[in-house]
């Protein structure tokens, strides 16, 4: 019984990050189509928002999955 309960306390973590990064990405997908000109803008070395915010959301991903896999190892 206490494998259930570990189990769902983890889905509901794993839920939980993965409805963070929806909307991490959420945010990236309307800002390209709702203002293509902001995201075309230069910052930092000449490179444009779309792709240092394209980036980040790769890491961020990763974070997340670490997070969520320390998060797991401890239930265990």
């Amino acid at each position: 019984m206490r494998h259930d309960l570990d189990q769902g306390r983890t889905s509901r973590r794993g839920l939980a990050l993965f409805g963070f990064y929806v909307l991490a990405y959420g945010g990236f997908m309307a800002v390209a189509v709702c203002r293509p000109d902001l995201m075309a803008k230069k910052i930092g070395n000449g490179v444009n928002l779309a792709i240092h915010w394209g980036f980040a959301l790769i890491g961020l991903a990763v974070l997340l999955s670490a997070i969520y896999m320390f998060a797991k190892g401890k239930d265990e």
